[in-house]
């Protein structure tokens, strides 16, 4: 089956590309060929002449070979280049020449480079630093070989510094950054043959900030640096998680980070900012929280401050676990005084009164107490909750700090019925970020924690489950609870997995009886074969 159709060009222009692309379905493990449904794309054009897609001569011999024109018969993306083309009508025709699995869509683009000079890099907005050696990159079809002239200016265009000659290699050449302080550099280039110019937006150099982090308590992070001429003030970021977060901005040369967690990995940099300009960050940094080095304590006489350990709590039914499931708090006497108290604690569910405890302590000068309170989340199966915990004292000075939240879920799995499939391609399109996430987005019986903040993980429709990842060495842990109350021991019960791209991964596989009983881990892999064992 054949299907064509045009495209109409009503002016010269370089570098014509139209591109063929189909979602192919996935190979058998054991084939030797990866595409399964082979399509071939032609493109005739107006004087008649008909062009193939580019490929490559994928033998030992032909790596360092150039690519030629040709039918493609390994790859489902395929494109046809025609370096000048003229006014006309251009035939474009999608073919299928072996489509076991059929029919198969396919999507066609297209774009091409227009003749003039363009400047591609840098295009305005930039964040520079003195020192730095950057790419310039422009577009000028057809005079890859002539000569250019380059200069910046340094006040949005009044003046312009002429560049000395470099190498140009492919349209590109190197510029090492001036040690010029400014939020409205401009670039441009020459044709000298031509006269024809092309300059960038405005864009901003600033210096190169060098600071120093460190952790003197176990809930803060001091950041300083050094004043620089032409630094107005400095922005203070810190990664959290999925992205850097600036939590402060000062004139000053130091600013404290405060309300972190003790033992902790927190990546910490600086942004300059000139006016209301930001210049380009620093390199982030690591440091790591003090652990049992508790700060001064900053409240006045008689406050006292409460901290969830855990924001989110979740039940699971049926589970050995449940029991365990208590209100977890960090107390802190956050005044100069000693002092022998009563604390009282309430708690709150969905704002209606739930319980009470209390703690009788001597709480030293800023000290933390961890308190496994005796009030534990109940509810039904399938219900979800806002505990509110509130603690007070007798002259509590300041009720601001007397209140944390607790998210609560009661999840159910229902006993299972044999034979039962799972497809992790069928879950709905979901973003998972660090620290446990429990109850999956259409898998509620399925558990998913991440190892750090620099790997998130995510499942689509179609492709399944997948992990982003920044570092190497980051892991994600799946945990699937399965009802098994319908079975006893006597019964044959097997289970098979599908992992596509298996020998790719590295996967380990372990199994337990129920949820506080010791996993025991599960080989994969055929010991005699070394194949994969998913079975």
């Amino acid at each position: 089956e054949e299907t064509s159709f045009e495209i109409e060009l009503t002016r010269e222009v370089r570098n014509l590309k139209i591109m063929l692309y189909w979602h192919d379905r996935p190979a058998s493990y054991y084939s030797a060929k990866a595409l399964v449904n082979d399509l071939d794309i032609t493109v005739q054009l107006p004087d008649g002449s008909v062009y193939d897609p580019y490929i490559l001569d994928t033998s030992v011999n032909g790596v360092l070979q150039q690519a030629v024109r040709g039918k493609d018969r390994v790859n489902n993306i395929e494109q046809v280049v025609i370096d000048h083309a003229m006014p006309g009508r251009y035939l474009v025709k999608v073919k299928g020449y072996e489509v076991p699995f059929g029919p198969q869509a396919f999507k066609v683009v297209y774009n091409w480079d227009e003749p003039e000079l363009r400047l591609l890099q840098p295009a305005g907005g930039e964040l520079y630093k003195n020192g730095q050696n950057r790419q310039i990159q422009w577009s000028h079809p057809g005079h890859e070989s002539d000569a250019y002239e380059f200069s910046y200016s340094n006040n949005n265009g009044a003046n312009w510094v002429v560049l000395p000659d470099a190498t140009i290699t492919n349209s590109r050449r190197f510029w090492n950054i001036p040690g010029i302080i400014s939020t409205d550099v401009l670039f441009k280039i020459k044709h000298l043959a031509s006269g024809q110019e092309s300059i960038s937006q405005p864009f901003t150099i600033l210096r190169e900030m060098i600071f120093s982090v460190n952790s003197p308590c176990e809930n803060v992070i001091d950041v300083s640096w050094t004043r620089l001429n032409g630094i107005d003030s400095m922005a203070v970021l810190i990664f959290n998680g999925n992205e850097m977060e600036t939590v402060g901005i000062t004139d000053d040369t130091n600013f404290r980070i405060e309300n972190l967690k003790g033992g902790q990995t927190y990546w910490v940099t600086v942004q300059p900012i000139r006016g209301t300009k930001l210049g380009e960050r620093s390199i982030a940094k690591p440091v790591v929280t003090a652990s049992n080095v508790f700060c001064d304590p900053p409240g006045a006489g008689g406050d006292f401050s409460i901290r969830a350990e855990d924001s989110l709590l979740v039940n699971r039914a049926p589970s050995l676990r449940e029991a365990q499931l208590n209100f977890r708090l960090n107390l802190r006497n956050e005044s100069p005084d000693e002092f022998a108290d009563t604390i009282f604690l309430q708690v709150l569910k969905n704002g209606v009164e739930y319980a009470k405890d209390t703690l009788v302590k001597d709480w030293a000068p800023g000290e933390r107490y961890r308190w496994n309170s005796s009030v534990k989340a109940e509810g039904n199966p399938g219900e979800t909750a806002e505990f509110t915990l509130v603690i007070s004292k007798n002259e509590d000075t300041n009720p601001h700090n007397d209140t944390a939240v607790v998210h609560w879920r009661y999840l159910s799995t229902e006993p299972l019925v044999l034979p039962y499939e799972e497809d992790m391609f069928a879950l709905p399109d979901t973003v998972y970020r660090a620290g446990r996430n429990p109850g999956m987005a259409g898998w509620s019986h399925w558990d998913l924690n991440l190892s750090s903040t620099a790997i998130s993980a995510g499942t689509k429709p179609g492709q399944g489950f997948f992990t982003m990842s920044r570092l190497e060495g980051q892991q994600a842990e799946l945990i699937g609870h399965y009802n098994f109350s319908n079975y006893s021991v006597n019964d044959d019960v097997r289970m098979t997995l599908e992992i596509p791209q298996f020998n790719q991964l590295g996967i380990d596989c372990h199994i337990r009886g129920n949820d506080t009983a010791r996993w025991i881990s599960i080989s994969l892999i055929d010991p005699y074969t070394q194949l994969p064992s998913l079975s």
